[in-house]
């Protein structure tokens, strides 16, 4: 089956879904590109026989970071994905693929949706719950919808979101996203890598992993470590990734004076990610959102799956895998003092951290298996493209 995969190629998400199929069929990445395709090509590995195809040349797209911004308000902002259109028309007639999935509704999806190519699955994640429900966005909303077979969300409230927005319930797939079960495991745990981060050997390891962009509100847990400082805790925060909003992140650090309590990794290369995660004691999940159909981060997954005690913003999709008190915590989104306060409690007592990532690692086996989850939506390709 040839499998055509419409989004951003330097998305590791993009990357994963495209590396599952590669070994039994034949995949193609349509993306707009940002910089030369040798520079792509190396994200993916080379084992993998992954077709990458660049919708134009770099310098065409180089003002898309501004659009971008308007994008993730509304369903608007798209007229730099013009630029990617006629190519995209261009590559479904050489590729002539058995079907198409676009990810991430207001960008790609709406590109996807424009060539009119069927079957079409389009892709929900989670910030796409962020979008204003302006009239005009509900109809562009239901015409993508239109164009598609199938519209995948992450959980039930990312289907009622789907649903507001106009697309038919019977169109919606519900399946979570995953993660590798079998490489984010507690045994993954280095306690070189720990000797490396933190500043004493008991020291509290607290991780939070997400691009430094201001709708995750990282800063929630830079400003908890007010806290942790003034009650002199024995933990270190460590935040992976990297982003727009880093050198604001860093100088509210210094601000707050709090440098000994907050170190920025930067961007990590995916491939090492499972041994960040589980060298972890606790993982923070800063994004919140008063909108239903966020659901579990993929992050959050892993460090579940790693066997870490996890505190999340309890968004509404976070419910079907944190039970509060039994694997892990809930704060009030946005509230530093409350996250400082639920860290706090969990630095004190290692037994509970403990016994919380030993059941967070239970539930991730039982709803968030990659392989397990991936096999369902690859029948789901099947049946679309008819190949059944």
């Amino acid at each position: 089956m040839r499998i055509l995969i419409v989004g951003d190629a330097y998305s590791i998400h993009v990357r994963r879904w495209a590396s599952y199929f590669a070994p039994r069929h034949d995949v193609y990445v349509a993306y707009l590109p940002r910089n030369q395709e040798a520079e792509v090509r190396k994200l993916f590995p080379e084992a993998e026989k992954i077709n990458i195809v660049p919708l134009g040349s770099p310098f065409r797209t180089k003002l898309k970071r501004v659009p971008r911004e308007i994008s993730r308000k509304a369903f608007g902002g798209r007229f730099y994905m013009t630029l990617g259109l006629k190519e995209l028309k261009r590559a479904i007639a050489r590729i002539k693929p058995d079907i198409m999935h676009a990810h991430y509704l207001p960008d790609y999806g709406w590109l996807a949706s424009q060539t009119g190519f069927r079957p079409l699955v389009l892709h929900m994640w989670g910030s796409t719950i962020l979008f204003r429900g302006k009239d005009k966005n509900k109809g562009l909303a239901r015409r993508m919808f239109g164009t598609a077979d199938m519209v995948m969300a992450g959980d039930e409230p990312a289907k009622n979101r789907l649903v507001e927005f106009g697309c038919p319930p019977e169109k919606v797939m519900v399946q979570a996203w995953g993660v590798d079960t079998g490489k984010f495991r507690p045994q993954a745990r280095s306690e070189a890598l720990r000797k490396d981060l933190l500043d004493n050997p008991a020291q509290c390891m607290i991780v939070t992993a997400y691009a430094l962009e201001d709708f995750y509100h990282v800063e929630t847990a830079v400003e908890a470590a007010k806290l942790l400082m003034q009650k002199k805790a024995n933990a270190k925060i460590i935040i992976i990734g990297d982003g727009r909003e880093r050198k604001k992140l860093e100088s509210l650090s210094s601000s707050l004076k709090v440098n000994g309590y907050v170190k920025f990794l930067g961007w990590i290369d995916h491939r090492k990610m499972h041994e960040y995660i589980a060298s972890a004691d606790i993982y923070v999940d800063t994004f919140y959102s008063d909108k239903a159909g966020g659901g579990i981060g993929v992050a959050m997954m892993e460090a579940m799956s790693s066997g870490v005690c996890v505190v999340g913003a309890g968004v509404s999709g976070q419910h079907a895998g944190i039970v509060p008190g039994t694997n892990g915590l809930f704060f009030r989104g946005g509230d530093p003092k409350d996250l400082g306060m639920k860290l706090l409690r969990l630095v004190e007592d290692p037994e509970k951290r403990r016994e919380f990532g030993r059941k967070s690692r239970e539930r991730a086996l039982a709803i968030g298996d990659w392989n397990r989850n991936m096999a369902d939506i690859e029948r789901k390709y099947i049946e679309l493209a008819g190949k059944g």
